[in-house]
């Protein structure tokens, strides 16, 4: 089964020609989606408004444990900023 990044890469892109079609916005909502999976598996929180990352083993998905490592587990960030 595809993760949530996975599939709204695939979503955001034409079948045919392969090109962009989210207007700009894909690494956005693809950072969001990062956030998303990485909460599901427990690997980080949000408190007040900050993302904590409670589990820095990895996941097993590739562009989830990047998104893990970039999370930083020395302190916790602003949301807005770790997405």
């Amino acid at each position: 089964m595809a993760s949530l990044p996975e599939e709204l890469a695939l979503l955001a892109h034409d079948d045919t020609t392969g090109r962009d079609r989210s207007g700009g916005h894909l690494e956005l909502g693809l950072a969001g989606a990062v956030l998303y999976e990485l909460a599901l598996a427990g690997r980080v929180g949000v408190e007040s408004g900050k993302v904590r990352v409670l589990d820095p083993a990895p996941t097993g998905d590739a562009v989830v444990d990047a998104g893990l490592a970039a999370s930083g587990a020395d302190k916790p960030r602003i949301a807005r900023v770790a997405v």
